[in-house]
């Protein structure tokens, strides 16, 4: 009895053993991974470029961004405070980040405008785009139109009716009532871009802006050679796809540069 007990209390202290054993491999694991993360600046800092990108779109709407074309607003991170702006990049250790560099712009275009967040590190430097659409600008204007109908009396049952002839033929002359009925319709207006007329606007990526131009629809543009500190410039692209002079613009559009390190 004495033996088959004892078996059975090693039994139990071996498994809460293997149970310990496995919670720490797993802490173990835990460590490792947070570590690998700490020591990936793109990871860790590519985390904190989306929640500042995420502030940037919430603080630039359509009642706060530039009025003008290709005008742009920018705010750097240095300032975050003083315009009270929730966010502060929160810097790894023996690492530098420079906020007198790092921001959040927003450009006004035709039909849209880009919000840009952009952070500038020791080992890391990197930027998102977004675009929002713009509503067309509809203006409702409510106009009343008067719609005038007339109804014939009837004559009585008992009068008899007469009809006069005469050479040159009249209106007859009638007893009428009129009727007054008004509807209501709505008048809209929207504003339109030019005709056979459409606009290119520029984000140069982190280079010198470049004012939007406008062209003639269908036509072919000799395109502007963006400068970028650093850098080497590769092309215009919008989606995937490269914009040269060869290449005719038949809707507004926004050309994105692409760039090479140097």
């Amino acid at each position: 009895m004495y033996e088959e007990r004892k078996k059975r209390i090693n039994w139990i202290r071996l498994f809460l053993v293997c149970i310990i054993v496995f919670l720490l491999l797993l802490l173990a694991l835990k460590v490792i991974s947070l570590v690998r993360f700490n020591n990936n600046p793109s990871k860790y800092y590519g985390k904190q470029l989306e929640t500042l990108n995420n502030v940037a779109l919430k603080h630039y709407n359509k009642d706060n961004i530039p009025t003008e074309v290709g005008e742009s607003s920018i705010i750097y991170l240095k300032e975050f405070k003083d315009k009270g702006i929730d966010y502060e990049l929160k810097v790894r250790k023996n690492d530098s980040c420079n906020l007198d560099i790092s921001y959040i712009r927003a450009t006004r275009f035709e039909s849209e405008y880009q919000v840009r967040a952009y952070i500038k590190c020791d080992n890391y430097e990197d930027s998102i785009n977004k675009y929002v659409s713009l509503d067309e600008n509809k203006e409702s204007e409510e106009t009343t139109t008067v719609v005038e109908t007339t109804e014939m009396s009837k004559p009585k049952e008992d009068e008899p009716t007469t009809t006069k002839h005469e050479e040159t033929t009249k209106p007859v002359e009638t007893t009428s009532k009129n009727v007054r009925t008004t509807t209501t319709t709505k008048k809209k207006t929207t504003t339109k871009a030019v005709e056979n007329k459409v606009t290119i606007g520029f984000n140069t990526n982190g280079g010198e802006q470049l004012s939007s131009i406008t062209v003639n629809k269908g036509s072919k543009v000799n395109l502007p050679t963006p400068v970028r500190a650093g850098y080497t410039f590769v092309g215009w692209f919008k989606n995937y796809q490269q914009y040269t002079n060869n290449s005719e613009f038949n809707d507004n559009i926004i050309l994105v540069a692409k760039w090479t390190k140097n």
